[in-house]
């Protein structure tokens, strides 16, 4: 499978919000693509963004919808399996994309 941007839009990981995910889970995915399923579950959550490529793209998909600000979002508060599953995309993207994030 490519590790290119098109493999996100067709990979979402639905149940990533229920269950902590494996390596495994996102071995497939590039650095932009798991960037992009990182910040999905704070969509998933209502989160709005102010990166303008992150805004279009969640707001180009049938299910998101924008109910908190990001500048009210709360990422402290979210729940374990989210930041682990947040942090397991967030280690695998920097290796990729040589420490550095690949949406900003």
């Amino acid at each position: 499978m490519s590790r290119g941007l098109g493999d996100v839009y067709k990979r979402q990981i639905p149940d990533s919000l229920n269950r902590e995910l494996t390596y495994s889970d996102i071995a497939n995915l590039s650095a932009r693509g798991l960037s992009f399923a990182r910040n999905e579950m704070m969509a998933r959550m209502g989160r709005g963004f102010k990166n303008q490529e992150l805004a279009d793209y969640f707001k180009s998909t049938s299910w998101y919808q924008e109910t908190v600000s990001p500048e009210v979002f709360d990422a402290q508060g979210l729940p374990s399996i989210v930041e682990a599953n947040a942090s397991l995309m967030m280690d695998e993207e920097l290796r990729l994309n040589g420490g550095e994030l690949a949406i900003k």
